[in-house]
């Protein structure tokens, strides 16, 4: 995972967060002008929460793929690994001057 990304999904993380903390005070909003009867600001408010799940869904996206991404480099670095510690071994094992 390169640095850019890194800093991609921190900041699709920290997007994620503000956008939660909105659509709660949006709920919050929303349930106040039903309750008084607002009408027509309760459908200003639904359509902005509509706006508000798409932008969740498509943000929850972004993570995924960065989380497989992340999983894919962690996968390549355990396969390296192992490669090198088979390899050493293998040099350990062989014959004094033959460690080719």
């Amino acid at each position: 995972m390169t640095l850019a990304t890194k800093s991609q999904a921190l900041e699709a993380v920290v997007l994620m967060q503000t956008a939660l903390d909105e659509a709660l005070a949006l709920q919050e909003r929303l349930r106040q002008a039903e309750a008084a009867g607002r009408t027509l600001e309760v459908d200003l408010l639904q359509a902005q929460a509509a706006t508000m799940t798409a932008r969740l869904q498509d943000l929850s996206a972004e993570i995924d793929r960065t989380r497989e991404e992340f999983m894919r480099d962690i996968q390549e670095v355990a396969t390296a690994t192992l490669a090198v510690m088979t390899r050493v071994a293998e040099m350990e094992g062989a014959p004094h001057g033959h460690n080719s």
